[in-house]
């Protein structure tokens, strides 16, 4: 490129950069008219800046021969194990490249390292103790770091290859603010090891094809362009000409904080004035702070106030709050923590899950628990009729009124422990004999939704999800107390047969196998005692089961976009994930029988959604026949638990009450009068007030409560 054809290049990209996006293309349309290369080229580099950040934070964009053809001089390259194999990107923050590791057969992102650092061993030996930092941070929704490569004359940053789209606006509002939590997720794994992001934006966050965001560059802007030495940059004086503040701060205009952008003092909120920025352009599909300068848009962060009115009409009154708690120019009045813009969030999003199971279910809320008998026997098989049903006997062995699910049985059978929302403020964990009355909560000296218990292989502990503490997996003793931190993320966790871990996934199921928004949960392991995390699959995974002798975790894949899910299973250090039942039924919420010789599932293949049950070999996932049912007279079942001994399943059963219409006008729950059915050889008490017992061929009548249908509301429900 000629020094003149250079010259004009780097007028053209500031002069573009100065406007706003929208008005960009214009401006280009009449300064490049006729010269289509010297369009792509300006183009490349705006289209680099946007993935570096603004040019405050790109000095590296000065050299523009260094720019346009750095991709060319490091294709093919070899650093360490890293095979170079295509340009991602450039900018200040370095040029980012696609490689293939040779020694664990994956792609990686390589970025290149301004070329200051190599004329710099300060600013080079103080980015890697930051890199150190940040390479600490383990969270599904933060791009790992995975170390640092020397060769020759490049440095470089090995991190985690994110496929994907970039976050854009507008949304529908329940996906925007199932992103937003997940970027809240990340935010507060990274505050909790002290480590501000500072340049939030949704160019800095990815979706990827399975609906999981990735928060990109966590930390960099510091690592790379702060000050020397230990100077922090809150010691830097404060600034007001775009000039000066280009030479000291790190960030992107439109989406700076008002301390930020001033050279002020800088913490955790200047995150959460960035995290409110980003929902608000989720929300509205525009900029809160735009200008057609760099400079007006400083000017309107410091002093202009935000467009309340762009916001959709149909956004819920807290995310509007939480908006204005996040974007308040004082620090002192803003959020304090991003922790609560999550809780927010999670509230918010409860409130539409309970209209979108209503719609989709359209099925009665009263929990009923029932505990199956002789499972483990069959009737004999006639070889021309198939399969025959297993014989079981049932009895309903709970009767709060509200919601109540997630049972898990005790190893020996005789307690119960499940979640309900009976009475209190937030869901809670109640422990139950089989056989008795007077559940006792376990967390009634909490606060939170405490949910999705599951005993320990020896019965003395109880694992669960609670949203106490900012939320995540959390292990108390059987009575209640001691209750301990072990993971910040997860659901439905599940013990290894041994009790000394946890298989959980990132995505929550409780009644629905579908996948409407297309997310995708992963599948991670953590160590009860120390907390060391694991990630198995990073494919759509929800509701796991770790079978009894260590081989296997067994898994539902959720029906999303005309993909097809099901069972599935794969090994439990990780591997291959093999079908188990991959057909057109809606088939999930999988558990192991206690010897690992059965896989029991529920499925609607009958009609209804039911306990079906399929012979696998534990080993290599297989399945050996065709599924076999243990048909209940239920319409919706879920949530199946087994004793050790095999002998009796607790399950939580729904009763159809009511059509979507009525469900969505009251949004109520409905409690059908007792009554009295016959089914093959046991007879079932149906939904009633009160406790029943079962037994083949016999008479049974409701053992106490009013026979009348009581409705309350659901306010609690969620997914």
């Amino acid at each position: 490129m000629d020094q003149e054809r250079s010259r004009r290049v780097k007028r053209l990209f500031h002069a573009a950069l100065e406007r706003e996006p929208e008005a960009r293309q214009a401006f280009l349309d009449l300064e490049c008219s006729g010269d289509a290369d010297l369009r792509r080229q300006v183009e490349l580099l705006l289209s680099q800046a946007e993935r570096a950040g603004s040019f405050l934070e790109t000095p590296a964009l000065q050299d523009m021969t260094f720019t346009l053809t750095a991709a060319q001089s490091l294709l093919g390259r070899q650093i360490g194990p890293y095979q170079i194999v295509s340009p991602l990107g450039a900018g200040g923050m370095g040029e980012v490249y696609r490689a293939h590791d040779s020694k664990l057969g994956r792609d990686v992102a390589i970025k290149t390292l301004p070329r200051e650092f190599a004329r710099d061993p300060e600013r080079l030996a103080r980015f890697r103790r930051e890199a150190r930092t940040l390479a600490s941070l383990n969270h599904p929704n933060i791009a790992a770091i995975y170390g640092l490569e020397e060769s020759g004359d490049v440095d470089c940053l090995v991190m985690e290859l994110v496929e994907g789209e970039t976050l854009r606006g507008p949304l529908p509002v329940e996906r925007a603010l199932d992103y937003a939590r997940q970027v809240a997720d990340a935010l507060e794994a990274a505050h909790d090891k002290g480590i501000i992001h500072r340049d939030l934006k949704p160019a800095n966050v990815k979706v990827t094809p399975q609906g999981t965001v990735k928060v990109l560059d966590f930390g960099l802007a510091k690592a790379i362009w702060g000050p020397k030495g230990d100077q922090d940059l809150s010691q830097l004086a404060t600034v007001t000409g775009v000039e000066t503040l280009a030479g000291n701060i790190v960030g992107t205009p439109g989406y700076m904080s008002p301390e930020q952008a001033r050279g002020k003092d800088i913490d955790e909120r200047t995150d959460i004035w960035a995290f409110g920025c980003l929902l608000y352009e989720l929300l509205t599909g525009k900029r809160v702070f735009q200008g057609e300068t760099v400079s007006e848009t400083i000017a309107a962060v410091l002093e202009r106030k935000p467009d309340w009115q762009a916001l959709p009409a149909k956004t819920p009154a807290k995310i509007r709050e939480l908006l204005r708690q996040c974007l308040q120019k004082a620090a002192g009045r803003r959020l304090q923590t991003i922790a609560d813009a999550r809780d927010t969030i999670e509230k918010a999003q409860r409130g539409w899950n309970l209209w979108r199971v209503a719609a989709i279910a359209a099925a009665s809320l009263v929990i009923v628990l029932v505990v199956a008998y002789g499972i483990v026997r069959r009737t004999q098989r006639d070889a021309n009729r198939g399969p025959a049903a297993v014989r079981a006997e049932f009895m309903r062995v709970t009767s709060q009124p509200g919601v109540e699910w997630f049972p898990s049985l005790s190893p020996d059978g005789k307690w119960l422990v499940y979640a309900a929302d009976s009475g209190v403020a937030n869901r809670h964990i109640y422990l139950q004999s089989v056989n008795g009355h007077n559940p006792l909560d376990l967390t009634r000296d909490s606060t939170a939704d405490d949910d999705q218990p599951a005993f320990s292989p020896d019965g003395e502990l109880i694992a669960f999800r609670s949203s106490r503490d900012c939320g995540g997996i959390f292990v108390m003793g059987r009575t209640g107390g001691a209750a301990r931190r072990i993971t910040r993320v997860g659901y439905n966790p599940s013990w290894s047969p041994d009790g000394t871990q946890l298989a959980f996934t990132t995505e929550n199921v409780a009644l629905l196998p579908q996948n409407p928004y297309g997310r995708s949960g992963e599948l991670w392991t953590v160590t009860v005692n120390t907390g060391e995390t694991t990630r198995l699959l990073d494919e759509d995974a929800t509701l796991p089961s770790w079978s009894p002798h260590n081989r296997r975790i067994a898994f539902t894949r959720r029906l999303s976009n005309g993909a097809q899910g099901g069972v599935w299973t794969l090994p439990a250090k990780g591997g291959t994930a093999t079908a188990a039942i991959r057909d057109p039924a809606r088939d999930w919420n999988p558990v192991w029988s206690p010897d690992g010789k059965y896989l029991y599932f529920v499925s609607d293949r009958s009609g209804s959604m039911n306990l079906w049950r399929v012979p696998i070999d534990e080993a290599s996932g297989k399945t050996l026949a065709e599924p076999e049912s243990i048909t209940t007279p239920a319409a919706y079942l879920a949530h199946p638990s087994l004793s050790a001994d095999g002998k009796r399943i607790a399950c939580r059963r729904y009763a159809i009450q009511a059509g979507p219409e009525n469900l969505l006008r009251h949004a109520r729950c409905h409690r059908p009068t007792a009554a009295h059915t016959r089914w093959n050889e046991g007879v079932l008490l149906t939904a009633g007030d009160g406790i029943g017992y079962l037994a083949p061929d016999a008479e049974v009548k409701r053992a106490g409560g009013d026979s009348q249908a009581s409705t309350r509301e659901c306010s609690n429900l969620h997914l």
